[in-house]
């Protein structure tokens, strides 16, 4: 139907506007849920860690993301979307930690975080950099561009499932997963910094 076409019920009908930023990435992180790989390429076949399962959790959303940017609109995304970026961490205060006031604008830090795996891989002067560029930094998993120009930050959190080689042994599943009260604290200055509010924490539905 065409847009503005005659409605019998009265009025008209408007065209469907774009779905709403949380939406679109709640969409990315429910299809990496599923859509990753468990278990290590053949031969090995065997159940991933969970922070191996995690991080490619994590990547697949970023490509995402960026395939989004690209594909909808040059400028951004329709809606606009942001992937993981590195911010200089907000001073925090109090116990429970809470974003310092006055709140400070925010420091971009450049790229993604650095890979360790990676680094540690390369050797030498390569792991002592991955570290200094995480010191005092901190790397939000993406951000939605709001209209008003400031931004509202999202963790993207992947509860690992049952059987897979966890930090404890093996994992149980079932366990629901939060940012602690320090990350939260660290993403909402970051957000109020920007002159937007309360970061989100998005989970696989």
């Amino acid at each position: 139907m065409p847009a503005n076409a005659a409605n019998p019920a009265g009025g008209t009908l408007q065209p469907p506007g774009p779905p709403s930023a949380a939406a679109v990435l709640q969409s990315i992180v429910d299809k990496c849920n599923t859509s990753v790989s468990a278990t290590k390429p053949p031969p090995d076949g065997s159940k991933k860690s969970c922070t191996k399962l995690g991080a490619d959790k994590h990547e697949c959303c970023e490509k995402a993301i960026e395939d989004h940017r690209n594909t909808t609109d040059p400028k951004g995304g329709n809606p606009p979307l942001e992937g993981e970026r590195g911010y200089r961490r907000p001073t925090l205060v109090g116990d429970p930690p809470v974003g310092a006031r006055p709140l400070a604008p925010l420091m971009p830090t450049g790229g993604a975080r650095p890979n360790l795996g990676a680094a540690f891989a390369a050797g030498g002067s390569a792991i002592g950099a991955a570290f200094a560029a995480l010191s005092g930094n901190c790397f939000p998993d993406a951000a939605i561009l709001n209209a008003d120009g400031s931004r509202t930050f999202v963790d993207f959190k992947f509860p690992c499932p049952p059987g897979h080689p966890s930090g404890k042994g093996i994992s149980r599943g079932g366990q629901r997963t939060a940012m602690s009260p320090r990350q939260q604290a660290s993403y909402d200055a970051l957000g109020q910094g920007s002159g937007n509010g309360l970061a989100l924490t998005i989970l696989p539905t």
